[in-house]
Protein backbone atom coordinates (compact mmCIF):
# COMPACT_ATOMS: atom_id res chain seq x y z
CA UNK A 1 0.00 0.00 0.00
CA UNK A 2 1.67 3.41 -0.55
CA UNK A 3 1.02 7.08 -0.92
CA UNK A 4 0.22 8.23 -4.34
CA UNK A 5 2.26 11.03 -5.74
CA UNK A 6 0.69 14.64 -6.77
CA UNK A 7 -0.88 15.13 -3.58
CA UNK A 8 -4.00 12.97 -4.49
CA UNK A 9 -3.90 11.45 -0.97
CA UNK A 10 -5.07 7.76 -2.84
CA UNK A 11 -3.91 4.38 -1.71
CA UNK A 12 -3.90 1.42 -3.39
CA UNK A 13 -2.76 -2.53 -3.49
CA UNK A 14 -1.11 -4.41 -6.32
CA UNK A 15 -1.59 -8.11 -5.02
CA UNK A 16 1.00 -10.60 -6.53
CA UNK A 17 -0.63 -13.69 -6.14
CA UNK A 18 -1.93 -16.16 -8.93
CA UNK A 19 -5.37 -16.96 -7.44
CA UNK A 20 -6.97 -13.21 -6.69
CA UNK A 21 -7.58 -10.03 -4.48
CA UNK A 22 -10.72 -8.88 -2.76
CA UNK A 23 -10.49 -6.01 -0.29
CA UNK A 24 -12.49 -6.93 2.60
CA UNK A 25 -14.16 -5.57 5.90
CA UNK A 26 -11.73 -2.81 7.85
CA UNK A 27 -11.45 -3.11 11.69
CA UNK A 28 -11.84 -0.55 13.76
CA UNK A 29 -9.13 -0.92 16.97
CA UNK A 30 -5.58 -1.72 17.04
CA UNK A 31 -6.28 -4.90 18.65
CA UNK A 32 -8.54 -6.01 15.45
CA UNK A 33 -6.17 -5.25 13.47
CA UNK A 34 -3.77 -7.45 14.47
CA UNK A 35 -6.22 -10.38 14.80
CA UNK A 36 -7.73 -10.16 11.59
CA UNK A 37 -6.92 -12.87 8.59
CA UNK A 38 -7.54 -10.43 5.85
CA UNK A 39 -4.65 -8.26 7.45
CA UNK A 40 -2.71 -11.36 7.88
CA UNK A 41 -3.21 -12.23 4.45
CA UNK A 42 -2.15 -8.67 3.12
CA UNK A 43 0.63 -8.68 4.57
CA UNK A 44 2.13 -11.84 2.97
CA UNK A 45 0.55 -11.31 -0.59
CA UNK A 46 1.10 -7.75 -0.73
CA UNK A 47 4.04 -5.91 -2.61
CA UNK A 48 3.96 -1.81 -2.02
CA UNK A 49 4.85 0.20 -5.17
CA UNK A 50 6.17 3.91 -5.17
CA UNK A 51 3.95 5.39 -7.83
CA UNK A 52 0.90 5.59 -10.35
CA UNK A 53 1.74 7.85 -12.50
CA UNK A 54 1.66 6.36 -15.87
CA UNK A 55 4.09 8.72 -17.21
CA UNK A 56 6.84 7.61 -14.55
CA UNK A 57 8.76 5.19 -16.36
CA UNK A 58 11.12 4.13 -13.80
CA UNK A 59 9.69 0.87 -13.27
CA UNK A 60 12.41 -0.52 -10.61
CA UNK A 61 9.33 -0.86 -8.01
CA UNK A 62 8.08 -2.82 -10.39
CA UNK A 63 11.36 -5.74 -10.69
CA UNK A 64 9.52 -8.27 -8.39
CA UNK A 65 7.50 -8.96 -11.37
CA UNK A 66 10.09 -10.05 -13.76
CA UNK A 67 10.84 -12.73 -11.46
CA UNK A 68 7.17 -13.53 -10.63
CA UNK A 69 6.22 -13.60 -14.29
CA UNK A 70 8.29 -15.78 -15.83
CA UNK A 71 7.27 -18.26 -18.03
CA UNK A 72 3.73 -16.09 -17.94
CA UNK A 73 2.37 -15.67 -21.19
CA UNK A 74 -1.52 -14.32 -20.20
CA UNK A 75 -1.68 -11.76 -17.28
CA UNK A 76 -4.43 -10.71 -16.05
CA UNK A 77 -5.12 -6.75 -14.16
CA UNK A 78 -7.98 -6.99 -12.27
CA UNK A 79 -9.75 -3.65 -11.10
CA UNK A 80 -12.29 -3.17 -8.26
CA UNK A 81 -15.14 -1.94 -10.42
CA UNK A 82 -15.27 0.13 -13.88
CA UNK A 83 -15.31 3.16 -11.78
CA UNK A 84 -11.48 3.58 -10.23
CA UNK A 85 -9.71 6.07 -11.51
CA UNK A 86 -7.02 5.32 -9.51
CA UNK A 87 -6.90 1.65 -10.66
CA UNK A 88 -6.64 2.98 -14.43
CA UNK A 89 -3.48 4.89 -13.64
CA UNK A 90 -2.18 2.37 -11.73
CA UNK A 91 -2.87 -0.16 -14.55
CA UNK A 92 -2.07 2.15 -17.30
CA UNK A 93 1.51 2.17 -15.88
CA UNK A 94 1.64 -1.71 -15.36
CA UNK A 95 0.44 -2.18 -18.90
CA UNK A 96 3.65 0.11 -20.14
CA UNK A 97 6.08 -1.77 -18.07
CA UNK A 98 4.54 -5.25 -19.70
CA UNK A 99 4.82 -3.95 -22.99
CA UNK A 100 8.05 -1.75 -22.95
CA UNK A 101 10.22 -4.64 -20.47
CA UNK A 102 8.06 -8.18 -20.62
CA UNK A 103 7.65 -8.12 -24.37
CA UNK A 104 3.68 -8.50 -23.55
CA UNK A 105 2.17 -6.86 -27.37
CA UNK A 106 -1.68 -7.34 -26.90
CA UNK A 107 -3.72 -5.68 -24.63
CA UNK A 108 -7.60 -7.39 -24.58
CA UNK A 109 -10.16 -5.71 -22.95
CA UNK A 110 -13.67 -7.23 -21.21
CA UNK A 111 -15.05 -5.42 -23.87
CA UNK A 112 -17.21 -6.83 -27.04
CA UNK A 113 -15.03 -9.23 -29.23
CA UNK A 114 -16.71 -7.68 -32.36
CA UNK A 115 -16.40 -3.92 -31.25
CA UNK A 116 -12.63 -4.01 -30.22
CA UNK A 117 -11.73 -5.71 -33.27
CA UNK A 118 -12.96 -2.56 -34.70
CA UNK A 119 -11.16 -0.78 -32.56
CA UNK A 120 -7.68 -2.42 -33.62
CA UNK A 121 -8.92 -1.62 -37.18
CA UNK A 122 -8.96 2.20 -37.01
CA UNK A 123 -5.88 2.16 -34.45
CA UNK A 124 -4.49 0.57 -37.55
CA UNK A 125 -5.98 2.76 -40.06
CA UNK A 126 -4.84 5.68 -38.16
CA UNK A 127 -7.97 7.13 -36.73
CA UNK A 128 -8.02 8.66 -33.57
CA UNK A 129 -7.42 6.95 -30.25
CA UNK A 130 -9.99 8.31 -28.66
CA UNK A 131 -12.63 7.88 -31.06
CA UNK A 132 -11.20 3.90 -32.31
CA UNK A 133 -11.16 3.01 -28.18
CA UNK A 134 -14.23 4.70 -28.18
CA UNK A 135 -15.76 2.42 -30.62
CA UNK A 136 -14.43 -0.59 -28.92
CA UNK A 137 -14.02 0.22 -25.35
CA UNK A 138 -16.46 2.61 -24.37
CA UNK A 139 -16.77 1.68 -20.50
CA UNK A 140 -13.42 3.06 -20.13
CA UNK A 141 -12.50 4.78 -23.43
CA UNK A 142 -13.93 8.35 -22.30
CA UNK A 143 -12.75 8.46 -18.39
CA UNK A 144 -9.98 10.76 -17.25
CA UNK A 145 -7.86 8.71 -16.13
CA UNK A 146 -7.61 6.28 -18.71
CA UNK A 147 -6.57 9.12 -21.44
CA UNK A 148 -3.15 8.34 -20.86
CA UNK A 149 -3.26 4.42 -22.12
CA UNK A 150 -5.71 5.60 -24.81
CA UNK A 151 -2.95 8.06 -26.34
CA UNK A 152 -0.27 5.21 -25.52
CA UNK A 153 -2.63 3.04 -27.48
CA UNK A 154 -2.58 5.11 -30.34
CA UNK A 155 1.51 5.72 -30.61
CA UNK A 156 2.35 2.26 -30.46
CA UNK A 157 -0.49 0.72 -32.90
CA UNK A 158 1.94 1.17 -35.54
CA UNK A 159 5.28 1.66 -33.92
CA UNK A 160 7.85 -0.58 -34.20
CA UNK A 161 6.80 -2.70 -31.29
CA UNK A 162 3.07 -2.55 -31.74
CA UNK A 163 0.45 -3.07 -28.79
CA UNK A 164 -2.40 -4.70 -30.54
CA UNK A 165 -6.07 -4.20 -28.50
CA UNK A 166 -8.65 -7.20 -28.84
CA UNK A 167 -11.59 -7.48 -26.22
CA UNK A 168 -13.18 -11.10 -25.36
CA UNK A 169 -16.60 -9.91 -23.99
CA UNK A 170 -19.83 -11.60 -25.84
CA UNK A 171 -21.65 -8.27 -25.45
CA UNK A 172 -22.60 -5.91 -28.07
CA UNK A 173 -22.13 -2.22 -27.60
CA UNK A 174 -20.85 0.51 -29.45
CA UNK A 175 -19.24 -0.27 -32.86
CA UNK A 176 -21.75 -3.34 -33.12
CA UNK A 177 -24.52 -0.86 -33.52
CA UNK A 178 -23.01 1.24 -36.26
CA UNK A 179 -21.45 -1.46 -38.60
CA UNK A 180 -21.87 -5.39 -37.13
CA UNK A 181 -24.46 -6.08 -39.68
CA UNK A 182 -22.87 -4.30 -42.43
CA UNK A 183 -19.89 -5.64 -41.45
CA UNK A 184 -21.53 -9.43 -41.40
CA UNK A 185 -23.20 -9.09 -44.70
CA UNK A 186 -20.57 -8.09 -46.89
CA UNK A 187 -18.08 -11.15 -45.36
CA UNK A 188 -21.33 -13.68 -45.63
CA UNK A 189 -22.15 -12.01 -49.64
CA UNK A 190 -17.97 -12.08 -50.63
CA UNK A 191 -17.92 -16.14 -49.54
CA UNK A 192 -21.02 -16.82 -51.06
CA UNK A 193 -23.06 -17.33 -48.16
CA UNK A 194 -26.41 -16.53 -47.86
CA UNK A 195 -29.72 -17.32 -45.39
CA UNK A 196 -32.12 -15.24 -43.03
CA UNK A 197 -29.76 -13.44 -40.92
CA UNK A 198 -28.35 -11.22 -43.84
CA UNK A 199 -31.64 -11.59 -45.52
CA UNK A 200 -33.23 -8.06 -44.68
CA UNK A 201 -37.10 -8.68 -44.38
CA UNK A 202 -36.77 -12.09 -42.18
CA UNK A 203 -37.31 -12.13 -38.32
CA UNK A 204 -33.66 -13.33 -38.00
CA UNK A 205 -32.22 -10.36 -39.57
CA UNK A 206 -35.01 -8.41 -36.94
CA UNK A 207 -33.40 -10.31 -34.15
CA UNK A 208 -29.75 -10.11 -35.47
CA UNK A 209 -30.64 -5.79 -35.39
CA UNK A 210 -31.78 -5.94 -32.03
CA UNK A 211 -29.19 -7.56 -30.48
CA UNK A 212 -26.31 -5.68 -32.27
CA UNK A 213 -27.76 -2.48 -31.25
CA UNK A 214 -27.93 -3.97 -27.42
CA UNK A 215 -31.95 -3.20 -27.29
CA UNK A 216 -33.20 -6.49 -26.04
CA UNK A 217 -30.38 -5.69 -23.40
CA UNK A 218 -31.58 -2.55 -22.26
CA UNK A 219 -35.32 -3.24 -22.68
CA UNK A 220 -35.75 -0.90 -25.78
CA UNK A 221 -37.88 -3.16 -27.45
CA UNK A 222 -39.85 -6.33 -26.38
CA UNK A 223 -38.09 -9.93 -27.19
CA UNK A 224 -39.05 -12.17 -30.42
CA UNK A 225 -41.42 -15.08 -29.66
CA UNK A 226 -40.01 -18.93 -28.77
CA UNK A 227 -40.36 -19.68 -32.60
CA UNK A 228 -38.47 -16.67 -33.51
CA UNK A 229 -35.40 -16.87 -30.67
CA UNK A 230 -35.18 -20.88 -31.92
CA UNK A 231 -34.73 -19.62 -35.79
CA UNK A 232 -32.55 -17.33 -35.19
CA UNK A 233 -30.22 -19.34 -32.88
CA UNK A 234 -30.54 -22.30 -35.60
CA UNK A 235 -29.23 -19.39 -38.42
CA UNK A 236 -26.16 -18.56 -36.56
CA UNK A 237 -24.97 -22.10 -36.17
CA UNK A 238 -25.58 -23.02 -39.31
CA UNK A 239 -23.44 -19.84 -40.95
CA UNK A 240 -21.34 -21.39 -37.70
CA UNK A 241 -20.78 -24.47 -39.60
CA UNK A 242 -20.75 -23.16 -43.42
CA UNK A 243 -17.55 -20.81 -41.84
CA UNK A 244 -15.47 -22.84 -39.42
CA UNK A 245 -14.88 -24.96 -43.02
CA UNK A 246 -12.90 -21.98 -44.13
CA UNK A 247 -9.08 -21.89 -43.16
CA UNK A 248 -8.38 -17.92 -43.38
CA UNK A 249 -8.07 -15.49 -40.63
CA UNK A 250 -10.47 -13.25 -41.21
CA UNK A 251 -13.10 -16.31 -41.90
CA UNK A 252 -11.55 -17.80 -38.52
CA UNK A 253 -12.96 -14.11 -36.20
CA UNK A 254 -16.18 -14.50 -37.77
CA UNK A 255 -16.49 -17.82 -36.58
CA UNK A 256 -15.23 -17.14 -33.22
CA UNK A 257 -17.57 -13.48 -33.02
CA UNK A 258 -20.79 -15.86 -34.53
CA UNK A 259 -20.26 -18.46 -31.62
CA UNK A 260 -20.04 -15.79 -29.24
CA UNK A 261 -23.07 -14.08 -30.85
CA UNK A 262 -25.08 -17.43 -30.03
CA UNK A 263 -24.08 -17.28 -26.08
CA UNK A 264 -25.13 -13.49 -26.30
CA UNK A 265 -28.35 -14.18 -27.24
CA UNK A 266 -29.39 -17.12 -24.26
CA UNK A 267 -27.64 -14.53 -21.88
CA UNK A 268 -29.75 -11.71 -22.94
CA UNK A 269 -33.09 -14.03 -23.65
CA UNK A 270 -32.71 -15.72 -20.17
CA UNK A 271 -34.96 -18.62 -21.90
CA UNK A 272 -35.03 -22.05 -20.41
CA UNK A 273 -36.42 -23.20 -23.97
CA UNK A 274 -33.57 -22.28 -25.88
CA UNK A 275 -30.97 -23.25 -22.75
CA UNK A 276 -28.59 -20.67 -21.18
CA UNK A 277 -25.29 -19.45 -21.33
CA UNK A 278 -22.70 -18.03 -18.22
CA UNK A 279 -21.12 -15.02 -19.75
CA UNK A 280 -17.69 -16.08 -17.19
CA UNK A 281 -17.64 -19.12 -19.09
CA UNK A 282 -17.88 -17.53 -22.89
CA UNK A 283 -15.57 -14.50 -21.89
CA UNK A 284 -13.27 -17.62 -21.10
CA UNK A 285 -13.68 -19.54 -24.07
CA UNK A 286 -13.22 -16.40 -26.27
CA UNK A 287 -9.89 -15.39 -24.26
CA UNK A 288 -8.39 -19.24 -25.09
CA UNK A 289 -9.46 -18.22 -28.41
CA UNK A 290 -7.35 -15.36 -28.65
CA UNK A 291 -4.69 -16.76 -26.90
CA UNK A 292 -4.25 -20.28 -28.54
CA UNK A 293 -5.76 -19.25 -32.50
CA UNK A 294 -5.48 -15.35 -32.75
CA UNK A 295 -2.29 -14.52 -30.92
CA UNK A 296 -0.37 -18.63 -30.59
CA UNK A 297 3.00 -16.69 -29.95
CA UNK A 298 2.64 -14.33 -28.07
CA UNK A 299 2.06 -12.17 -24.32
CA UNK A 300 -1.22 -10.83 -23.64
CA UNK A 301 -2.48 -8.64 -20.78
CA UNK A 302 -6.22 -9.14 -19.88
CA UNK A 303 -7.92 -5.70 -18.33
CA UNK A 304 -11.17 -6.95 -16.47
CA UNK A 305 -13.03 -6.39 -13.07
CA UNK A 306 -10.64 -8.62 -10.32
CA UNK A 307 -13.98 -10.49 -9.72
CA UNK A 308 -14.15 -11.83 -13.51
CA UNK A 309 -10.29 -12.97 -13.33
CA UNK A 310 -10.77 -14.87 -9.47
CA UNK A 311 -9.58 -17.90 -8.94
CA UNK A 312 -12.34 -19.54 -6.12
CA UNK A 313 -11.30 -22.93 -5.00
CA UNK A 314 -8.12 -21.54 -4.39
CA UNK A 315 -8.96 -18.49 -2.47
CA UNK A 316 -8.91 -18.29 1.48
CA UNK A 317 -12.29 -19.06 3.32
CA UNK A 318 -13.25 -15.69 3.60
CA UNK A 319 -13.17 -14.68 0.41
CA UNK A 320 -14.40 -17.92 -1.52
CA UNK A 321 -17.04 -17.74 0.52
CA UNK A 322 -17.92 -13.91 -0.48
CA UNK A 323 -21.31 -13.84 -1.76
CA UNK A 324 -20.08 -11.55 -5.00
CA UNK A 325 -17.47 -14.37 -5.61
CA UNK A 326 -20.48 -16.95 -5.74
CA UNK A 327 -22.12 -14.54 -8.21
CA UNK A 328 -19.63 -15.28 -10.91
CA UNK A 329 -18.43 -18.39 -10.12
CA UNK A 330 -16.80 -20.33 -12.06
CA UNK A 331 -15.33 -17.59 -12.99
CA UNK A 332 -13.35 -16.90 -16.15
CA UNK A 333 -10.09 -17.19 -14.06
CA UNK A 334 -11.09 -20.70 -13.17
CA UNK A 335 -11.87 -21.67 -16.65
CA UNK A 336 -8.71 -19.98 -17.75
CA UNK A 337 -6.59 -21.21 -14.93
CA UNK A 338 -7.45 -24.48 -15.70
CA UNK A 339 -6.94 -24.44 -19.34
CA UNK A 340 -3.47 -22.51 -19.01
CA UNK A 341 -1.95 -23.24 -16.05
CA UNK A 342 1.13 -21.49 -14.46
CA UNK A 343 1.33 -19.59 -17.64
CA UNK A 344 -1.49 -17.42 -16.64
CA UNK A 345 -1.20 -14.72 -13.57
CA UNK A 346 -3.54 -12.78 -11.61
CA UNK A 347 -2.63 -9.18 -10.33
CA UNK A 348 -5.44 -7.08 -8.81
CA UNK A 349 -5.48 -3.57 -8.07
CA UNK A 350 -7.87 -2.21 -5.83
CA UNK A 351 -7.75 1.92 -4.40
CA UNK A 352 -9.57 4.04 -1.78
CA UNK A 353 -9.43 7.56 -0.65
CA UNK A 354 -8.04 8.48 2.55
CA UNK A 355 -11.63 10.21 4.65
CA UNK A 356 -9.31 12.28 6.28
CA UNK A 357 -7.57 13.81 3.27
CA UNK A 358 -9.75 16.40 3.15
Amino acid sequence: MIDCQRRRQTRFMVMLLPPLLLAGVTPTTAQELSEDQQIAWLKENVIGVRSIDPYDQDFSDLEPLRTALEGVRLVMLGEADHQSGSDFLAKTRLVKFLHQELDFDVLAFEAPLYDMQVARDSLLGGASPQVAMGLGAGTWASAVQMQPLVTYLGEQARGQRPLEVAGFDHQHQIASGYSFISDLTRFMAGRGLGGPLIQRESPEHGVLEALAGAHYQYGLVPRPDLRTRKSFLAAVEETVTEVSGMPDERAAQWEQILRSLACHTRFVMRDPEIGTCHRDEQMAENLLWLANERYPDRKIIVWLATMHGIRAPEAPSFLSDHPMVASVFPSMGESIGKAMGSANFVIGVTSHRDPGAG
